[in-house]
């Protein structure tokens, strides 16, 4: 695996979680 393969790995993993942060956030501000 090349560095920008590892790179672009990483980047993708951290934009999921990035967006899973952003729904559960988003759904607690819609209940309360």
């Amino acid at each position: 695996m090349s560095i920008l393969e590892a790179v672009g790995d990483l980047v993708g993993k951290v934009a999921k979680l990035d967006l899973n942060m952003d729904s559960k956030t988003r759904g607690v501000d819609s209940r309360s």
